[in-house]
C-alpha cells in the first residue's frame, strides 16, 4: 500500500475515532460545524438539515406547557395562566411566553394519545410515539423515526453516524426498533450516565491497548 494512501486512511481512522468519542457537547456544537465546512470545501452544496429529537418522557405535563385547556373543569386544566401566542386561537401557558411569540414557526399536536395502560404504559407509549404504531396491534415490528431517517436520508457527515441517541441507556433506549429495515439504520447508543462529566467517553470507541501497534501496521 502507497505511504500516502495509508496515511491519508490512518488520517481518516483517527479523526472519526476522535469525533465520535468526543464529548457529547463536542459531537452536537464544536466539531459538527467543522465537519460541514469541510464538505463545502469539497465542493459539495451543503445545508446543514438535522432533527434534535428531545423525548421527555414523564417530563413536562403537556397542560402546564401547550396545551393548558382553560375551558376544561378544574382537574383537567392547568393551574397556570393560559396566554395568547402569536397564531390566533392557539394558547399556551404562562411559563412558556417566549415561546408564545414563535409558535407560528412550531407544529403542536395535541391530538396524540394511546390506551395502552399497566406496567407497559411507558414502553408501549414510547413505541407509539416513536413509530406510530401500537407494538401489541402491529403484524410487524414498525422502524422508529430515526431508523427511518436515517434509511431515506443517510448521514450528511461521514464522520457520523445518521442516528445517534444520547446517552442510550434509559427506558426509551430499549423501545428503538429497527423494524424491517436494514440493521445499518439502527441507532448508535452512546451511553454513560454523567454527560457533563470531562472524562465521559464513549467506552465502544475507545481504541484497544492491546497490540495497537501491530493492528496499526497491519493495515
Amino acid at each position: 500500500m502507497p505511504e500516502k494512501s495509508f496515511s491519508k486512511q490512518k488520517l481518516d481512522l483517527l479523526c472519526r475515532r476522535s469525533f465520535l468519542g468526543s464529548s457529547g457537547l463536542g459531537i452536537l456544537g464544536l466539531s459538527f460545524p467543522q465537519c460541514l465546512s469541510a464538505a463545502a470545501t469539497a465542493g459539495k452544496n451543503v445545508k446543514a438539515k438535522n432533527v434534535l429529537v428531545i423525548y421527555e418522557q414523564g417530563g413536562l405535563s403537556h397542560m402546564d406547557t401547550w396545551d393548558p385547556k382553560p375551558e376544561a373543569i378544574s382537574e383537567y386544566r392547568s393551574p397556570f395562566k393560559p396566554i395568547s401566542t402569536n397564531v390566533p386561537g392557539m394558547q399556551f401557558t404562562e411559563l412558556l411566553s417566549k415561546t408564545a411569540k414563535i409558535a407560528n414557526k412550531l407544529t403542536v399536536v395535541r391530538s396524540m394519545h394511546h390506551t395502552r395502560g399497566g406496567a407497559d404504559a411507558h414502553p408501549n407509549g414510547t413505541q407509539y410515539a416513536l413509530s406510530g404504531s401500537h407494538p401489541a396491534n402491529a403484524a410487524i415490528s414498525m422502524p422508529d423515526i430515526g431508523s427511518i431517517v436515517s434509511h431515506l436520508l443517510g448521514s450528511g457527515c461521514k464522520y457520523l453516524p445518521p442516528y445517534i441517541m444520547v446517552p442510550g441507556n434509559h427506558e426509551q433506549a430499549a423501545e428503538t426498533r429497527v423494524g424491517f429495515l436494514p440493521a445499518s439504520t439502527k441507532v448508535f447508543k452512546t451511553g454513560g450516565k454523567d454527560l457533563s462529566d470531562p472524562a465521559w467517553k464513549i467506552d465502544s470507541l475507545l481504541p484497544r491497548i492491546e497490540n495497537q501497534g501491530e493492528r496499526l501496521s497491519s493495515r
